[in-house]
């Protein structure tokens, strides 16, 4: 029930298109009722030959219900939809809204195909919530009083006859549906939403499955789970098929017993022939408000799977909160301060950080080195303010990140990652999303300065050149040196960088590293790194191993002390002396 009432909170901004949706619908099956009640009372009097006169007011009656019926359920129509539409868009951009807060720490243990299937699939399941669960519900409601009162007032157990029937067609039917095809309805969610992370994941490591032989067990995999989804299918079908079938016999045993029981009365002269039509022929239109009911069953079960698969998603914590008091602004120079900082993932038992200390006032330099593993992501992590540190503090312009909001911290900060994300676009498209405001000049200007001016200007269509969904039509170094560009494009007073040069050859990473540090001028940079070439400027080097800081210092410093940074300092020139380092 606690997932209904969120869903129907949803219709709360729409409630007077709601009301009057629900009127019209309410109005297109009673003017049905009405065009059946007239046509039986104008052809069944008429068999009695009166004069023409008296049947003038059903012959205007047939065309009044006629014309207004149609025009109704065009309103009708026109209303929900509108809603439908209204409150789909709602729900997008709500749900957004969301998950954007919970990014990237709160959805790394989800696939990509399961986010995209509750962000599309879900939603378009919820699509249908007012016009096939809610609407067709009150208006089944309404109509079942209204021809139950209008048939009990003639005869009192016709009444009760038609309430019955219709109320047995209308709620006992759907209910039973609704058992039937409750595990069923889950499966069905769960399945779709399984084809959908592993169609993803199949599209993406296509590559990888026909280099390594597994196309055929793939492809096995992928129809096992698609005939799941089948099978479930088949018995929701079958489920829906049988409500149906109840639902034609519910209104026929229903309009049976009451020409049965108005027999009886018209031969007690309680009601006349005339009237035993009519009410017959009314309540045969009234099932046109029942019947479909066994459809909003099966669509309720869907949708109550739906909300709650997105309510299970938005409700879990995040992991780093935004403020609730307004937080300060920073200014446009930061100075960081890491103090006792400590992590531990979720999950794990041993800490990633512990007892992290540093301090990066504006313009510093520092360098974080050692094995992979060690920390140095972690340390990136705290900073952005994807997480918070389970122990310490870290601490901006004298702020502690927790009262700070997300959006303001990132703003000052320019990063370079590990992982590069390209959007499928064109080269000018990715690039603005640092600068959205910089001119051609500005972007060819940068190109140059990571290296690719010349790659760039053999391509044909320059910075118009559309690069793939992530990227794929560009080599992994150009992707690097791109993400790279919009880092120096971003205006910041800080650099985060993550392995930057991770997809370059040695000579070239050096190079630009060089290039890279010229052009900072003023600005603070935590570079954080296993290769150790070009730190001799750097103001302080950090060596982390399993989350502890071993040693520190500067690069002389470090060599002379003959620690762990001397000797993998010692290892990686020899290699680069023979040739062999291709970093």
């Amino acid at each position: 029930m606690r997932t209904i009432y969120r869903l129907l909170g949803f219709l709360k901004p729409f409630a007077a298109r709601v009301l009057l949706s629900i009127l019209l619908s309410f109005g297109t099956v009673a003017s049905g009722v009405g065009l059946l009640g007239t046509s039986a009372f104008l052809i069944a009097s008429a068999a009695l030959h009166p004069s023409i006169a008296e049947l003038q007011v059903a012959i205007v009656g047939v065309r009044f219900f006629g014309i207004v019926r149609g025009l109704l359920r065009y309103l009708e129509r026109l209303v929900s939809h509108d809603i439908n539409l209204r409150l789909l868009a709602g729900l997008r951009v709500w749900l957004y809204g969301m998950i954007e807060p919970l990014a990237p720490a709160g959805l790394e243990l989800d696939q990509g195909g399961d986010l995209l299937q509750r962000m599309v699939g879900e939603l378009e399941t919820l699509e249908n919530f007012f016009v096939r669960v809610v609407s067709p519900v009150v208006n089944a409601g309404l109509i079942t009083l209204g021809i139950s009162l209008f048939c009990g007032r003639m005869v009192p157990v016709l009444g009760w006859v038609v309430a019955s029937g219709m109320f047995l067609t209308g709620m006992v039917v759907p209910i039973v549906q609704m058992r039937l095809s409750h595990q069923a309805g889950r499966q069905w969610i769960e399945s779709r939403s399984q084809l959908s992370a592993f169609s993803i994941q199949a599209i993406q490591g296509m590559s990888d499955w026909i280099m390594f032989g597994q196309v055929e067990k793939g492809q096995e995999q992928f129809h096992r789970i698609n005939r799941k989804l089948s099978q479930t299918q088949e018995r929701m079908a079958k489920v829906q098929a049988l409500g149906a079938s109840a639902g034609l016999w519910g209104s026929g045993l229903t309009v049976w017993m009451l020409l049965f029981l108005g027999g009886q009365a018209v031969l007690q002269r309680q009601m006349s022939g005339v009237d035993l039509a009519v009410l017959s022929l009314m309540v045969m239109a009234s099932f046109e408000a029942v019947t479909p009911l066994h459809q909003a069953a099966a669509q309720f079960e869907a949708t109550l799977q739906a909300g709650k698969r997105i309510f299970e998603w938005v409700d879990r914590p995040n992991v780093a909160p935004e403020p609730e008091v307004p937080s300060p602004s920073l200014s446009e120079q930061i100075n960081v301060r890491f103090e006792a900082a400590s992590l531990t993932y979720p999950g794990r038992s041993e800490p990633a950080l512990q007892d992290f200390w540093l301090d990066l006032p504006s313009g510093r330099r520092v360098a974080l080195v050692g094995e992979s593993g060690a920390g140095k992501s972690t340390v990136g992590q705290l900073l952005l303010r994807f997480r918070f540190p389970s122990g310490g503090r870290v601490l901006i312009n004298g702020w502690d990140i927790r009262a700070l909001r997300g959006e303001e911290v990132r703003s000052r900060i320019a990063v370079v990652s590990q992982q590069t994300t390209l959007f499928s676009g064109t080269l000018r498209e990715n690039l603005l999303l640092a600068a959205p405001h910089v001119s051609d000049e500005d972007l060819w200007n940068v190109m140059e300065q990571v290296e690719l001016g010349s790659w760039l200007r053999r391509l044909p269509r320059g910075l118009d050149t559309w690069i793939g969904a992530q990227g794929e039509m560009i080599s992994g170094g150009e992707r690097q040196r791109l993400a790279l560009a919009r880092a120096l494009l971003k205006p910041s007073s800080l650099w985060l960088l993550d392995e930057p040069v991770s997809g370059l050859d040695a000579e070239t990473a050096r190079t630009l590293l060089r290039r890279l540090w010229q052009y900072a001028g003023s600005r603070s940079i935590l570079y954080m790194t296993h290769y150790l070439a070009e730190l001799e400027t750097f103001d302080e080097i950090v060596v982390l191993q399993n989350g502890r800081i071993i040693e520190r210092g500067t690069h002389m410093e470090l060599i002379r002390a003959g620690g762990w940074y001397a000797q993998a300092w010692q290892f990686q020139r020899s290699l680069l002396d023979e040739g062999e380092l291709l970093h």
